[in-house]
């Protein structure tokens, strides 16, 4: 079976189009890695993104990172990845984040799911819902695959800010 990872956004407001417009796209999400129950999966969690010239504004989307190669050793830290992806090699396939927090167990599940690809993480620190309340959250974003140009650590510590 083949491994893969899955790196999802926060909110955010700009459209697969904006990107769709150029070939390859050099890309760079920061996020915390959190190895996933599916084997050789890991989700890189919490994540934000720099795209050049899209305003400053953040992209919807899923990526899967073409390699998992190293991330073993980083689960737990916050890394930078950068790489290209191409949007129009990627147009129109979409994918789903799916969310749930237990607030009576105290279990939170997060999900990506993209055609037959899936990564989960249980009990990972993302907010859902409120206290004492069981809550779902699901969201459709366009998929790309991140062809890995580079990966470093920038912090030992996964620094959620919530």
């Amino acid at each position: 079976m083949k491994s893969f990872i899955a790196g999802l956004c926060g909110a955010t407001v700009l459209t697969a189009a904006a990107i769709a417009a150029q070939n390859e796209t050099m890309v760079t999400i920061t996020g915390c890695v959190e190895k996933a129950t599916q084997p050789g999966a890991y989700v890189i969690s919490h994540l934000t993104e720099s795209v050049p010239d899209n305003g400053g504004r953040p992209l919807a989307a899923i990526y899967w990172l073409n390699t998992t190669k190293g991330l073993h050793d980083q689960i737990g830290h916050t890394i930078e990845v950068t790489g290209t992806v191409n949007a129009k090699g990627d147009r129109a396939q979409k994918g789903k984040v799916k969310a749930q927090a237990d607030g009576i167990t105290g279990q939170t599940k997060l999900a990506v799911e993209t055609g037959l690809k899936k990564a989960e993480v249980v009990n990972t620190d993302i907010p859902v819902g409120t206290s004492g309340t069981v809550t779902k959250v699901e969201i459709e974003r366009p998929v790309y695959t991140l062809h890995v140009k580079s990966m470093r650590m920038i912090d030992a510590a996964c620094r959620t800010g919530s």
